[in-house]
């Protein structure tokens, strides 16, 4: 089976948790012999690790890079292979986090370059702005089947899905939001995780074996997972919290400015959030 990946976000993006996911599930499928492809624009949620060649000499990845132009459009072209994932990435000179017109289309020639080329059964995607659903309709021009991963719920139109084959989601909680919002039919299935990266080895568990009843969460923003601790600590709420003087008062800035988290707008979203977290069926098993 071959698997093409195409989005305008760069999949080795460690600030972005759909990029994590998604490289997770590549190396994955690489593992088990299936032909595994990527081709991304360089989007990052993180402007300041925004620098390509940086990304991937920190992860010791050695890149053939290439100097293009598509009409008025420069950009590069990097290719590596990750871990048995061939891969191409796509740096224009506009490094706009939403693509602009010239720029997308110079993308979306590139990809039905690669779709000729690469000829994957299945294509998987998500995000990418205006060029999601261009991006779909390109792999079924060429035969490919389909698959969007929807890792947020910041999608609104549905007309972004005409050309989906298969929708999944990391939840049912996530696969309930959708229906109700789009009438949108999806899976859920709960994201890959290499245990490896996350548990430690026996003689880390035995040095420290008293301490294996602490959990420390780590990120910039509390609301993205501290209630959710909350919950799988069995609804306490008494769970101490530090972080620098700087994100202090970014928290603070957002509180005075917004009723509820950043990126979460709207109220129908609101409250879809709230419920979110108040809900215990997507928490893990104890």
């Amino acid at each position: 089976m071959r698997v093409l990946f195409a989005s305008w976000h760069f999949y080795i993006d460690q600030s972005n948790g759909a990029s994590v996911t998604t490289r997770e599930i590549l190396r994955a499928l690489a593992r088990r012999d299936w032909e595994v492809f990527t081709f991304c624009g360089s989007a990052v949620d993180d402007w300041r690790r925004a620098d390509v060649k940086r990304s991937l000499a920190r992860r010791g990845l050695t890149a053939l890079r290439k100097v293009e132009q598509c009409d008025s459009v420069p950009f590069t072209t990097f290719s590596f292979r990750d871990e048995g994932i061939n891969s191409i990435l796509f740096s224009p000179e506009d490094r706009s986090q939403v693509p602009s017109k010239d720029v997308g289309t110079a993308f979306l020639r590139l990809l039905t370059s690669v779709l000729r080329r690469v000829k994957p059964d299945v294509v998987v995607t998500y995000g990418g702005y205006w060029l999601g659903g261009a991006m779909l309709k390109a792999a079924h021009d060429v035969g490919a089947k389909t698959v969007v991963l929807l890792q947020n719920f910041a999608y609104n139109d549905r007309e972004y899905f005409r050309d989906a084959d298969l929708v999944i989601t990391p939840s049912q909680f996530s696969s309930n939001v959708y229906r109700e919002r789009l009438g949108l039919k999806t899976v859920a299935i709960p994201p890959l995780i290499d245990w490896s990266n996350v548990v430690p080895d026996a003689s880390d568990a035995a040095s420290d074996s008293a301490c294996r009843d602490r959990l420390l969460f780590v990120n910039p923003s509390p609301q993205q997972g501290r209630l959710t601790l909350c919950a799988y600590r069995g609804g306490t709420s008494a769970i101490a919290t530090r972080y620098p003087d700087s994100c202090r008062r970014r928290e603070r800035r957002r509180e005075r400015t917004a009723p509820y988290p950043q990126g979460v707008g709207g109220r129908r979203r609101r409250r879809v959030y709230e419920e979110h977290v108040a809900s215990s069926e997507f928490l893990p098993p104890c």
